[in-house]
């Protein structure tokens, strides 16, 4: 059975005009990665926020339309968006922070990641059941690899060159060989898995199943599943901290972050968190894990060194997607239904 969760997603598409002009407001609701209902309500604008005590939220950057999720590229420094209501992807240089491109990709563009192997961005794309390939260098599309049913969450292994996707309504996990972008295998887990990460210390894959409520641990050697770990309600998406070599996953429907010891496999902590968190990722630079909580419009801090929260700050309206940016040491927040994206400092 499906998750039951209320995973609505909302974004708003409007014509606008200000100074008295009259405005026409459209909105459009996604649920659990699929088209839902139609709604109307007013436009959502993107915000730009002023820095608080903690330094946080520093600006936002228009982008496509519902963008749903974040990578950054180490080869050119660059962060790419997808936008899953306009099938593309926003290209930003994060020296600048301005858009530099938009590429076409498929249909609901959600899951992204980058292959540092090759200098190529893999992209899910929900709505065709493929993964785009684009060319860093170029940020031209130079494949489509057909994957799963329903494809969501990419990660890369540094250590076996592969790309990992997971395929909500297959459950299952796709495997791409990054040098030939061919499919060679495909790992069952289990029921609608969301998000995927690599813990390059034990070179193991983690994926979150929605629907059962767990993780599922894939060696990336063999492509064996070698283990399971219960989390909270609706696992959403999984991030690694290389520092003190933990796992953090979001339970959407628990409002926390589940701990796991990459070294065990086992429940070390929980972390509550704002409401329905998503997307997760791990800063290098200050051993911080960032959480985005799509019904609370924030983003909670948590110190990796300690698992404690020390702060929260207001993003724009769904934050979805999280990624980190090592070059300048900025947090960089996907905000579905402001198309828009948080810049943190």
């Amino acid at each position: 059975m499906a998750p039951t969760h209320p995973h609505w997603r909302i974004v708003s598409i409007a014509v606008v005009t200000v100074l008295a002009l009259s405005s026409l407001s459209l909105g459009i609701a996604f649920g659990h990665s699929a088209v839902a209902s139609t709604a109307v309500g007013p436009k959502t604008v993107p915000r730009v926020y002023s820095l608080d005590p903690m330094n946080l939220a520093a600006g936002s950057i228009p982008v496509g339309s519902a963008p749903y999720a974040v990578a950054y590229d180490s080869s050119n420094k660059y962060v790419y968006v997808t936008n899953e209501g306009s099938a593309n992807v926003t290209v930003i240089n994060g020296a600048t922070d301005k858009v530099v491109g938009s590429v076409p990709v498929g249909t609901n563009p959600e899951g992204v990641a980058f292959d540092s192997s090759n200098g190529y961005v893999y992209v899910a794309n929900t709505g065709s059941d493929t993964v785009t390939v684009i060319n860093g260098t170029t940020d031209k599309v130079v494949g489509s690899v057909t994957v799963g049913t329903a494809p969501h969450g990419v990660a890369f292994d540094s250590s076996n060159k592969y790309v990992y996707v997971a395929n909500e309504d297959s459950f299952t996990v796709t495997v791409i060989n990054g040098a030939t972008d061919k499919v060679v295998g495909s790992v069952s887990v289990g029921d609608y898995p969301e998000g995927v990460a690599f813990d390059s210390s034990n070179k193991y894959v983690y994926v979150t199943n929605d629907g059962s409520a767990d993780v599922t641990v894939i060696n990336g050697a063999t492509d064996k599943v070698v283990g399971s770990v219960p989390v909270g309600s609706a696992p959403m998406n999984v991030a690694f901290d290389s520092s003190n070599k933990y796992v953090y996953v979001t339970n959407y429907d628990s409002n926390n972050v589940t701990v796991i010891n990459g070294k065990t496999d086992k429940v070390v902590g929980s972390v509550p968190v704002g409401s329905s968190p998503e997307g997760v990722a791990f800063d290098s630079s200050n051993k911080y894990v960032y959480v985005a909580n799509l019904g609370s419009d924030t983003v909670t801090v948590i110190n990796g060194k300690t698992d404690k929260v020390v702060g929260s700050d207001p993003v724009g309206v769904y934050p979805e997607g999280v990624a980190f940016d090592s070059s300048n040491k900025y947090v960089y927040v996907a905000n579905y239904a402001s198309d828009s994206v948080t810049v943190i400092t």
